[in-house]
């Protein structure tokens, strides 16, 4: 759910195979900081585990689009 959430704002999201884990371009700082993604460079992760529910991925993906619209008007 959450690599296609990403897909529909025009973020390629990843994953391997059976993953529960989501990898995708590095956030924005404010969304990072906010939901403390795990970044190594230019990258960001979550994990979506029993207690992520679809809508916190969708919070997070709209935090994801406003920061990205923001930063666009700048």
């Amino acid at each position: 759910y959450a690599i296609e959430a990403f897909a529909r704002i025009g973020i390629r999201a990843w994953r391997n195979p059976y993953s529960i884990t989501a990898v995708f371009p590095r956030p924005p700082d404010r969304v990072q900081e906010r939901w403390q993604i795990a970044v190594q460079g230019q990258i960001g992760h979550i994990i979506t585990m029993q207690h992520v529910s679809r809508s916190m991925i969708d919070a997070l993906v709209a935090d994801i689009q406003a920061a990205m619209d923001e930063e666009s008007k700048l």
